[in-house]
Protein backbone atom coordinates (compact mmCIF):
# COMPACT_ATOMS: atom_id res chain seq x y z
CA UNK A 1 0.00 0.00 0.00
CA UNK A 2 2.89 2.65 0.84
CA UNK A 3 5.96 2.82 -1.52
CA UNK A 4 7.94 5.87 -0.41
CA UNK A 5 8.59 7.32 2.68
CA UNK A 6 8.84 11.11 2.25
CA UNK A 7 9.50 12.62 6.15
CA UNK A 8 12.73 11.06 7.76
CA UNK A 9 15.57 13.19 9.50
CA UNK A 10 19.20 12.19 9.45
CA UNK A 11 22.18 12.44 11.76
CA UNK A 12 22.37 15.90 10.68
CA UNK A 13 19.17 17.34 12.09
CA UNK A 14 19.70 18.88 15.49
CA UNK A 15 17.59 16.27 17.06
CA UNK A 16 18.01 13.18 15.32
CA UNK A 17 21.02 10.47 15.10
CA UNK A 18 19.56 8.13 11.70
CA UNK A 19 22.53 7.46 9.90
CA UNK A 20 22.19 8.66 5.99
CA UNK A 21 23.58 5.27 4.93
CA UNK A 22 20.80 3.11 7.24
CA UNK A 23 17.56 5.15 5.71
CA UNK A 24 18.93 4.53 2.36
CA UNK A 25 19.71 0.64 3.04
CA UNK A 26 16.55 0.20 4.40
CA UNK A 27 14.59 2.08 1.44
CA UNK A 28 16.79 -0.17 -0.88
CA UNK A 29 15.29 -3.24 1.19
CA UNK A 30 11.97 -2.24 1.15
CA UNK A 31 11.40 -1.18 -2.47
CA UNK A 32 10.95 2.35 -1.78
CA UNK A 33 10.09 4.45 -5.12
CA UNK A 34 11.30 7.47 -3.33
CA UNK A 35 12.66 8.27 0.04
CA UNK A 36 13.10 11.95 1.20
CA UNK A 37 15.21 13.03 4.21
CA UNK A 38 13.66 16.52 5.27
CA UNK A 39 16.04 17.49 8.46
CA UNK A 40 14.36 20.64 10.57
CA UNK A 41 15.06 24.12 10.15
CA UNK A 42 12.59 25.42 12.93
CA UNK A 43 14.63 28.99 12.99
CA UNK A 44 16.53 31.40 10.51
CA UNK A 45 19.41 31.27 12.89
CA UNK A 46 23.50 29.69 13.10
CA UNK A 47 21.93 26.16 14.55
CA UNK A 48 19.62 25.59 12.07
CA UNK A 49 20.97 27.12 8.81
CA UNK A 50 24.35 24.75 9.98
CA UNK A 51 22.03 21.43 9.60
CA UNK A 52 20.37 22.35 6.74
CA UNK A 53 23.97 22.93 5.09
CA UNK A 54 25.43 19.87 6.56
CA UNK A 55 21.95 17.91 5.65
CA UNK A 56 22.45 19.54 1.90
CA UNK A 57 25.90 18.92 1.34
CA UNK A 58 25.37 14.99 2.35
CA UNK A 59 22.20 14.22 0.60
CA UNK A 60 23.09 15.57 -2.60
CA UNK A 61 26.14 13.68 -2.69
CA UNK A 62 24.11 10.26 -1.72
CA UNK A 63 21.70 11.45 -4.22
CA UNK A 64 24.47 10.82 -7.22
CA UNK A 65 24.50 7.30 -6.83
CA UNK A 66 21.23 6.68 -5.00
CA UNK A 67 18.33 8.50 -7.46
CA UNK A 68 15.43 8.09 -5.10
CA UNK A 69 16.56 10.13 -2.86
CA UNK A 70 14.92 13.43 -2.58
CA UNK A 71 16.23 16.43 -0.75
CA UNK A 72 13.93 18.22 1.53
CA UNK A 73 13.11 20.01 4.83
CA UNK A 74 11.21 20.34 7.54
CA UNK A 75 9.19 24.17 8.33
CA UNK A 76 7.13 25.56 11.10
CA UNK A 77 5.36 28.39 11.81
CA UNK A 78 6.82 30.94 13.76
CA UNK A 79 5.48 34.10 15.15
CA UNK A 80 7.24 37.00 12.44
CA UNK A 81 8.68 39.27 15.71
CA UNK A 82 10.39 35.51 16.68
CA UNK A 83 11.53 34.92 13.05
CA UNK A 84 12.88 38.71 12.79
CA UNK A 85 15.04 38.53 16.22
CA UNK A 86 16.54 35.21 14.68
CA UNK A 87 17.12 36.47 11.32
CA UNK A 88 19.54 39.21 13.23
CA UNK A 89 21.28 36.65 16.08
CA UNK A 90 22.86 34.15 15.30
CA UNK A 91 21.11 32.00 18.37
CA UNK A 92 17.50 32.41 20.33
CA UNK A 93 18.79 33.07 23.30
CA UNK A 94 17.70 36.37 24.68
CA UNK A 95 14.39 36.46 22.74
CA UNK A 96 11.68 38.23 24.89
CA UNK A 97 9.24 40.27 23.55
CA UNK A 98 8.20 43.54 25.22
CA UNK A 99 5.00 43.06 27.05
CA UNK A 100 3.65 39.91 24.95
CA UNK A 101 0.62 38.87 26.00
CA UNK A 102 -0.60 35.48 24.06
CA UNK A 103 -3.75 35.89 21.81
CA UNK A 104 -6.89 34.24 23.16
CA UNK A 105 -8.14 32.83 19.45
CA UNK A 106 -11.47 31.80 20.49
CA UNK A 107 -12.10 35.19 21.45
CA UNK A 108 -11.14 36.38 18.43
CA UNK A 109 -8.15 38.30 19.31
CA UNK A 110 -5.65 38.52 16.77
CA UNK A 111 -2.07 37.27 16.91
CA UNK A 112 1.13 38.33 15.10
CA UNK A 113 1.32 36.97 11.53
CA UNK A 114 3.64 33.89 10.86
CA UNK A 115 6.78 33.35 8.60
CA UNK A 116 8.65 30.34 8.05
CA UNK A 117 12.61 29.91 7.94
CA UNK A 118 13.87 30.97 4.83
CA UNK A 119 12.12 31.64 1.38
CA UNK A 120 11.76 29.30 -1.20
CA UNK A 121 14.37 30.78 -2.74
CA UNK A 122 16.83 30.51 0.07
CA UNK A 123 16.16 27.00 0.42
CA UNK A 124 16.29 25.94 -3.53
CA UNK A 125 19.88 27.29 -3.09
CA UNK A 126 20.78 24.85 -0.61
CA UNK A 127 19.37 22.25 -3.40
CA UNK A 128 16.05 21.19 -1.55
CA UNK A 129 13.56 20.11 -3.77
CA UNK A 130 10.04 20.16 -1.80
CA UNK A 131 9.10 21.19 1.94
CA UNK A 132 7.05 19.08 4.85
CA UNK A 133 5.97 22.00 6.95
CA UNK A 134 3.79 21.35 10.16
CA UNK A 135 2.67 22.75 13.09
CA UNK A 136 4.46 22.32 16.38
CA UNK A 137 3.23 25.30 18.60
CA UNK A 138 5.58 28.68 19.16
CA UNK A 139 8.93 27.17 19.31
CA UNK A 140 10.70 28.58 22.34
CA UNK A 141 8.87 31.37 23.16
CA UNK A 142 5.42 32.36 25.25
CA UNK A 143 2.55 30.77 24.14
CA UNK A 144 -1.08 29.93 24.69
CA UNK A 145 -1.61 27.40 27.38
CA UNK A 146 -0.97 24.25 25.41
CA UNK A 147 -3.09 21.86 27.94
CA UNK A 148 -6.39 24.29 26.84
CA UNK A 149 -7.80 21.62 23.99
CA UNK A 150 -10.09 24.50 21.95
CA UNK A 151 -7.41 26.62 21.76
CA UNK A 152 -4.75 24.78 21.21
CA UNK A 153 -7.07 23.50 18.17
CA UNK A 154 -7.70 27.19 16.93
CA UNK A 155 -4.03 27.91 16.85
CA UNK A 156 -3.27 24.37 14.90
CA UNK A 157 -6.02 25.47 12.45
CA UNK A 158 -4.82 29.08 12.02
CA UNK A 159 -1.02 27.42 11.45
CA UNK A 160 -2.60 24.70 8.94
CA UNK A 161 -4.54 26.99 7.01
CA UNK A 162 -1.52 29.66 6.56
CA UNK A 163 0.72 26.34 5.60
CA UNK A 164 -1.82 25.50 2.99
CA UNK A 165 -1.63 28.70 1.09
CA UNK A 166 1.96 29.07 1.41
CA UNK A 167 4.58 28.74 -1.60
CA UNK A 168 7.12 26.63 0.42
CA UNK A 169 4.66 23.76 1.50
CA UNK A 170 4.56 20.47 -0.42
CA UNK A 171 3.62 18.61 2.32
CA UNK A 172 1.39 19.47 5.25
CA UNK A 173 3.15 17.48 7.77
CA UNK A 174 1.38 15.49 10.62
CA UNK A 175 -1.85 17.53 11.13
CA UNK A 176 -3.20 17.57 14.71
CA UNK A 177 -0.22 16.50 16.24
CA UNK A 178 0.35 17.42 19.71
CA UNK A 179 3.20 17.04 21.88
CA UNK A 180 1.26 16.79 24.82
CA UNK A 181 -1.13 14.24 23.48
CA UNK A 182 -4.25 16.31 24.97
CA UNK A 183 -6.21 15.18 22.46
CA UNK A 184 -4.90 11.68 21.82
CA UNK A 185 -7.67 9.67 23.74
CA UNK A 186 -10.86 10.80 21.11
CA UNK A 187 -9.90 12.76 17.47
CA UNK A 188 -13.64 13.67 17.22
CA UNK A 189 -12.90 16.83 19.84
CA UNK A 190 -11.32 18.63 16.59
CA UNK A 191 -14.44 20.04 15.01
CA UNK A 192 -15.24 18.60 11.48
CA UNK A 193 -16.19 22.16 10.32
CA UNK A 194 -11.75 22.24 10.41
CA UNK A 195 -11.70 19.34 7.95
CA UNK A 196 -14.36 20.91 5.54
CA UNK A 197 -12.26 24.07 5.27
CA UNK A 198 -8.64 22.33 5.32
CA UNK A 199 -8.88 19.72 2.60
CA UNK A 200 -10.56 22.26 0.22
CA UNK A 201 -7.04 25.00 0.91
CA UNK A 202 -5.00 21.81 0.30
CA UNK A 203 -6.93 20.75 -3.13
CA UNK A 204 -6.93 24.27 -4.13
CA UNK A 205 -3.18 24.96 -3.48
CA UNK A 206 -2.41 21.82 -4.55
CA UNK A 207 -0.54 20.52 -1.80
CA UNK A 208 -0.18 17.03 -0.40
CA UNK A 209 -1.06 15.69 2.95
CA UNK A 210 1.04 13.56 5.04
CA UNK A 211 -0.42 10.24 6.92
CA UNK A 212 2.15 10.31 9.55
CA UNK A 213 3.11 7.16 11.22
CA UNK A 214 3.01 8.16 15.06
CA UNK A 215 -0.42 8.86 15.28
CA UNK A 216 -1.22 5.67 14.68
CA UNK A 217 1.16 3.77 16.85
CA UNK A 218 2.37 6.47 19.40
CA UNK A 219 1.46 4.70 23.09
CA UNK A 220 -0.90 7.56 24.20
CA UNK A 221 -3.08 7.15 21.33
CA UNK A 222 -5.97 4.93 21.91
CA UNK A 223 -7.75 2.32 19.56
CA UNK A 224 -10.57 4.45 19.32
CA UNK A 225 -8.00 7.69 18.06
CA UNK A 226 -6.11 5.31 15.98
CA UNK A 227 -9.38 4.18 14.12
CA UNK A 228 -11.06 7.88 13.42
CA UNK A 229 -7.12 9.64 12.31
CA UNK A 230 -7.43 6.77 9.91
CA UNK A 231 -11.09 7.73 9.10
CA UNK A 232 -10.29 11.25 9.00
CA UNK A 233 -7.31 10.41 6.45
CA UNK A 234 -9.76 8.27 4.07
CA UNK A 235 -12.21 11.51 4.42
CA UNK A 236 -9.23 14.27 3.06
CA UNK A 237 -8.72 11.72 0.65
CA UNK A 238 -12.03 11.39 -0.83
CA UNK A 239 -12.05 15.33 -0.82
CA UNK A 240 -9.48 15.19 -3.59
CA UNK A 241 -6.36 15.80 -1.11
CA UNK A 242 -3.23 13.58 -2.06
CA UNK A 243 -1.74 11.38 0.97
CA UNK A 244 1.34 10.56 1.20
CA UNK A 245 3.14 8.98 4.00
CA UNK A 246 6.30 9.68 6.71
CA UNK A 247 7.96 7.43 9.08
CA UNK A 248 9.19 10.89 11.06
CA UNK A 249 11.90 8.67 12.16
CA UNK A 250 14.94 10.47 14.14
CA UNK A 251 16.37 7.09 15.66
CA UNK A 252 16.10 3.44 14.56
CA UNK A 253 14.28 3.04 11.30
CA UNK A 254 12.19 -0.22 11.45
CA UNK A 255 9.62 -0.55 9.31
CA UNK A 256 5.82 0.44 11.10
CA UNK A 257 3.79 0.24 7.95
CA UNK A 258 2.65 -3.31 9.10
CA UNK A 259 1.57 -1.22 12.40
CA UNK A 260 -0.65 0.45 10.65
CA UNK A 261 -2.48 -0.92 7.48
CA UNK A 262 -5.03 -2.50 9.40
CA UNK A 263 -6.29 0.67 10.49
CA UNK A 264 -5.85 2.02 6.89
CA UNK A 265 -7.65 -0.82 5.01
CA UNK A 266 -10.44 -0.90 7.62
CA UNK A 267 -11.00 2.94 6.91
CA UNK A 268 -10.93 1.83 2.86
CA UNK A 269 -7.50 2.31 1.70
CA UNK A 270 -6.32 0.51 -1.06
CA UNK A 271 -2.76 -0.43 -2.84
CA UNK A 272 -2.71 2.74 -5.01
CA UNK A 273 -4.25 5.10 -2.71
CA UNK A 274 -1.12 6.48 -1.23
CA UNK A 275 1.19 9.26 -3.42
CA UNK A 276 4.87 9.48 -4.21
CA UNK A 277 5.42 13.36 -5.33
CA UNK A 278 4.65 14.07 -8.66
CA UNK A 279 7.98 15.27 -10.28
CA UNK A 280 6.24 18.37 -11.54
CA UNK A 281 6.10 19.01 -7.75
CA UNK A 282 9.70 19.05 -7.29
CA UNK A 283 11.10 22.36 -6.67
CA UNK A 284 14.36 21.11 -9.12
Amino acid sequence: MIHSDLHIHSEYSYDAVLPLATILEKAKERGYRQVGVTDHLNLPNNKFIGCLSESAKHVLEAKKTNPILLLGVELTPIEKPFYDFNRQNPTSEGYSPAGYTPPNLLAGESSYPLEMALSKEELMAYGVQYAVAAAHGYIDVPHPDVRDKMATIAAWERMQLYLAADERTTILGHPYYHGLQIWYDDFSVIPYSTHEELAAALVENGKYLEMNVDMLVHPKTTELFRHQYAEYMRFMFEKGVRITYGSDSHGGYGDQRPLIYPYLEKAGFKDGDFSELDPADLWQ
